[in-house]
């Protein structure tokens, strides 16, 4: 059942807290901005257009994230009327909003039609006026054509052959690191923002099968969710980078260039358990302390789903860039 006490916003940020989707992630499926999302979830009415485009704001929102559209609509209908009154209209003072527009602001037909008509009048007098010129003109070009001499040329063209331009080749290898933006949004905190030689542990993870990750970039956030079959994860850091997953059996890992291995065959580098990998550049006491930490954080964490959830497939689809 869904709680009454608390806010529209509240109920909507907690649930999609509750399935680990980003309110990116929301924008992106829904096409809703960022900032638009965020006005909603923090019941900022006042900044938010009529309400038809909150309710299909709430209709979006509710069956990205999998949930009833219809029954939240019937239980929040009310607060989203009374707190739309804290939207400021025009006769206020208030400039308007993109998305609304008075009846009484809709342009005059009867003097859209009078413009028109005028205007296609007065086109059409300019050109019978203007008709005699052009001939006079057309025909004077055509005569000073007929008196011009012929040029006689004192060598051949020529073969149409000699004046291909030659096509280059296409490179077949391209230097993704070079062709990459120079302003990128790390959207996934995976660290593509760092270059050259500020990277100092690059991750390259393909997956065999649906799996669930977990991983944490130097001091990025956290990240969880799902990577679909064939898709490659590419992780970077300077300091420190680990990764977990559901299924190590269906991850193929590249380290640092290395030879490519099935996750569970990595065996020193493996912590936790099979399924967690970690790298660190320091001495042993610090990397033993670090690996430690990576436990202590994970054992708060519950564990990976082994069974990829329909109900959130749709939050995955475009998440995971190539290298």
């Amino acid at each position: 059942m869904i709680e009454t006490e608390v806010s529209l916003g509240e109920f909507l940020r907690r649930e999609r807290e509750k399935r680990s989707i980003s309110i990116e992630q929301v924008s992106s499926a829904t096409k809703i901005g960022v900032k638009t999302l965020h006005f909603l979830e923090a019941d900022r009415y006042v900044d938010l257009p009529s309400q038809p485009f909150i309710r299909g704001f709430v209709v979006s929102y509710c069956r990205f994230v999998g949930l009833d559209a219809q029954e939240v609509l019937a239980r929040f209908d009310a607060y989203i009327v009374r707190r739309s009154v804290e939207r400021p209209n025009r006769d206020s003072g208030h400039s308007g909003y993109a998305f609304d527009k008075k009846d009484g602001d809709q342009p005059n037909r009867a003097f859209l039609t009078i413009a028109i008509a005028s205007f296609l009048g007065l086109g059409g007098i300019a050109f019978f006026i203007l008709k005699p010129s052009l001939r006079h003109h057309r025909h004077s070009h055509i005569d000073k054509l007929r008196e011009a001499r012929p040029v006689i040329l004192s060598e051949p063209l020529p073969s149409p052959a000699l004046l291909e331009k030659p096509v280059e080749k296409p490179s077949e290898e391209i230097d993704v690191e070079k062709s990459s933006t120079a302003h990128t949004i790390d959207l996934l905190d995976s660290g593509v923002e760092l270059k050259g030689n500020e990277i100092r542990h690059k991750l390259i993870s393909k997956t065999l099968e649906d799996v669930w990750v977990r991983y944490q970039a130097d001091d990025r956030p956290m990240r969880k969710f799902i990577v679909r079959k064939g898709k490659i994860l590419v992780l970077r850091a300077r300091e420190k980078v680990w990764l977990q997953v559901s299924h190590p059996d269906f991850l193929l890992v590249n380290y640092n260039n290395h030879t490519p291995e099935i996750m569970t065959h990595l065996g020193p580098i493996l912590i936790h358990d099979t399924s967690t990998l970690t790298y660190f550049r320091a001495s042993a006491e610090e990397v033993k302390s670090w690996i430690q930490s990576v436990i202590d954080k994970l054992a708060t964490q519950p564990a990976l789903p082994q069974v990829v959830d329909p109900a959130i497939e749709k939050s995955n689809q475009n998440l995971t860039p190539k290298n």
